[in-house]
């Protein structure tokens, strides 16, 4: 008995809050479905062509595809607090990391819908972003608020 109290007790301390979640998987949801051009933070006039064509690759999401995508993200999310004991990173360089790339492919939301260079640090009671290459880190969502 004692052993199943500590087992539930671990499970209890990793959980992450709700509204954590809903706070991740609707930022990312909002960049998918937008038009904001791609950026890696070169603007030399090579690589403005290159994001051009980055940006011509994004495909329009059905409101279907993005509620399957945010269903598999919070899903995703949920069970790597349950799993384990640290925090989350969820990135895009070019290409989104794991967790987002399964979530879009399963969806069938091109990857090419992700900002490049963005980054988000998933803690059990916040949310933090780095949205854009060399932006500076900032909270945007707290299980205190």
């Amino acid at each position: 008995m004692e052993k199943y109290k500590a087992e539930l007790a671990t499970m209890e301390a990793n959980m992450v809050d709700e509204k954590i979640v809903k706070t991740a998987v609707e930022w990312w949801a909002e960049k998918i479905s937008g038009n904001e051009p791609h950026s890696n933070g070169d603007n030399s006039p090579v690589n403005r062509i290159a994001m051009m064509i980055a940006d011509s690759g994004r495909k329009n999401i059905t409101e279907d595809q993005l509620n399957f995508f945010k269903e598999e993200l919070s899903q995703g999310i949920k069970e790597h607090f349950t799993e384990n004991e640290y925090d989350l990173f969820l990135c895009v360089d070019y290409t989104p990391c794991t967790l987002l790339n399964k979530a879009a492919e399963k969806s069938g939301i091109n990857v090419l819908n992700f900002p490049f260079k963005t980054d988000m640090r998933i803690y059990s009671n916040c949310v933090e972003v780095s949205d854009g290459y060399g932006q500076p880190w900032k909270e945007i969502g707290n299980s205190d608020v």
